[in-house]
């Protein structure tokens, strides 16, 4: 299991985060874990308390029982404690009698484990931490000139929910002056509705099916992916990422990044984080109140903005020789909705009340689930924070970009992986629909010279194309691997190049692939589904053969479904199925 990473993440718990650096942080705190409880023993057999080589026995079974049942799925952790105190009790009485052999055992063992730890954890250290110097020192010679690429993904930003497309709230003054600067793509619409399947489709140009992107599947290691396209022609490549549990290494998406700061901050050999490897520890480390204060929690355990920027601005700060590929995952619009400290809201309440923060940490709901009036706003005043904020962060790296002078030879593209669901529908979270609070995502396009300024797209288009449209802007087209079409075609001024206004989009979600026929669950755990959209109109397929079809120009909201209207739906209906197919 410490090996295979991949393993490791598919039967524990699903908030388990893994970088390269686990590999060696799961013995070191396993080992950790055992001494101090070995020392506590050591120290009541030195004062004369005879009981304690049986104790110790006893409690060594336990807790060698209790840190795999805790890692493994649906175990509630009394029944975990139950089963390992079991175990604990049986060992204690089957070596009560061979104490003697066990401490001679123990004398020479520790050592050689110790040893063993060191040795093990010290080459997995030099070499996870050698990786940057490595790929830096095999790139071949860039391009003369080659133009920078730096792609934003504001994580579960909804393109409705910004002023820049006409939000009634002043939630992005700083990306409405980006866009002014560059395009934007009024209808951008993502491959999937949650992180996964659309940063790998961001990454690849794949859809949804033609991947291996599951929760616990890796992507295919024959699957091209942009940073390693970038790096094989000189580019200096570099991830930094917030979303640490569907975005991280263990999936594949570090192929290509010389480095992939996937870890909160850059304490990921601090003791704390080490310890929280350890299933035991990390339990202890919750019920001390430690857990939070270090950001090692599923909701605190995240990297806002302002870190990710500082780490991005450093790493370039040693990195102007190249042209360089750049990705940044921001994090801060995802739920809990919780805003860093000290950064005070635009919208909610200055100090939410503990009926608010309840309601907020317990966001995601497999059912349909009806929220009333208040709970809404709760959920929209907190959601339309993290977008301000992230706005703030997203004008502050512009203007630092700026000052150092990267941004007259750099293509910016900035997007969201999925949007919120926010009452919609009887939906929130997201991973629960194909519908376009899910799908519709924000997209622009800056760069120098060839992306003309405020200028407005308004057919739909898929983020598909994104790493064919960096292939592009590169001059790089005759060589891409990327299947789909570059979007620079939606802006050239030659009337020939002008692409056709009826592209199909297609978005997918497969998290369930049997067939749920109650209605009270979500769309997306009663089946697979897939959508169409093409001239303004919407076509969803239910794996269970619901289907559904709205006129998305005039009803944005999807509130009408045209599937029975009339004759001419039902046949349209029958040509979107037709064209899905």
């Amino acid at each position: 299991l410490l090996i295979n990473r991949e393993l490791l993440r598919r039967v524990v718990l699903d908030d388990l985060r893994l970088n390269h650096h686990v590999l060696w942080m799961v013995p070191v705190a396993n080992v950790g874990t055992f001494l101090v409880l070995g020392l506590l023993f050591a120290c009541a057999a030195w004062r004369g308390w005879h009981s304690a080589a049986r104790l110790a026995l006893a409690s060594y079974g336990c807790l060698l029982g209790l840190a795999p049942l805790l890692a493994l799925h649906r175990l509630h952790p009394a029944a975990c404690l139950t089963l390992a105190l079991g175990l604990g009790v049986a060992g204690s009485k089957l070596n009560r009698n061979r104490v003697v052999r066990l401490r001679r055992n123990i004398c020479f063992g520790v050592p050689v484990l110790m040893l063993g730890v060191g040795f093990w954890s010290g080459f997995q250290f030099v070499r996870v931490s050698a990786r940057e110097g490595r790929m830096l020192a095999a790139l071949p010679p860039a391009a003369s000139n080659a133009p920078n690429v730096l792609l934003i993904t504001l994580d579960t930003i909804r393109a409705d929910h910004m002023s820049a497309y006409g939000y009634g709230r002043k939630t992005t003054p700083r990306l409405d002056q980006l866009a002014q600067c560059g395009v934007q793509f009024d209808s951008a619409l993502s491959s999937a509705p949650w992180t996964l399947p659309s940063h790998a489709s961001l990454f690849s140009g794949r859809r949804h099916s033609e991947m291996t992107a599951q929760a616990d599947i890796k992507l295919s290691a024959a699957l091209p992916m942009l940073a390693e396209y970038l790096h094989d022609r000189g580019y200096a490549t570099a991830g930094f990422v917030a979303n640490t549990i569907n975005c991280n290494a263990v999936y594949g998406f570090d192929r290509g990044f010389a480095r992939y700061e996937d870890f909160y901050e850059n304490a990921v050999v601090s003791l704390p984080e080490i310890v929280n490897c350890s299933e035991v520890g990390r339990r202890v480390l919750r019920l001390c109140g430690v857990a939070t204060r270090y950001h090692l929690t599923t909701n605190s355990y995240r990297k806002d903005a302002a870190a990710i920027n500082r780490d991005v601005l450093s790493w370039l700060d040693g990195h102007q020789k190249r042209p360089f590929f750049a990705f940044l995952n921001y994090f801060d619009a995802h739920d809990p909705f919780i805003l860093p400290a000290g950064v005070k809201p635009k919208f909610g309440a200055a100090a939410p009340t503990s009926e608010q923060r309840a309601f907020l940490h317990n966001w995601a709901h497999p059912l349909r689930h009806h929220l009333t009036p208040e709970q809404r706003a709760w959920a929209i005043d907190a959601y339309d924070d993290g977008i301000a904020y992230l706005d703030e962060q997203v004008g502050h790296l512009w203007d630092e970009l700026e000052h150092r002078g990267l941004l007259e030879n750099t293509l910016v593209i900035i997007t969201a992986d999925h949007g919120e669901n926010l009452g919609e529908h009887d939906l929130v979270n997201h991973g629960k629909s194909l519908y376009q609070t899910e799908i519709h995502v924000p997209l622009l396009i800056v760069g120098p010279g060839k992306v003309p300024s405020d200028r407005k797209i308004h057919p739909s288009v898929s983020l598909c194309d994104v790493p064919s449209t960096v292939v592009d802007f590169l001059g790089l087209g005759a060589s891409s691997r990327f299947p789909g079409s570059s979007l620079a075609q939606y802006w050239r001024d030659k009337p020939e190049a002008k692409p056709a206004q009826d592209t199909p989009v297609i978005s997918e979600v497969f998290l369930q692939s049997n067939v749920d026929p109650d209605p009270r669950v979500v769309p997306a755990l009663r089946g697979p589904m897939r959508s169409v959209t093409l001239r303004g109109k919407k076509y969803i397929w239910q794996g269970d053969g619901h289907e559904e079809l709205y006129d998305i120009a005039n009803d944005p909201n999807e509130l009408h479904n045209l599937t029975d209207s009339s004759p001419d739906a039902r046949d349209e209906r029958a040509l979107f199925r037709k064209l899905l197919e």
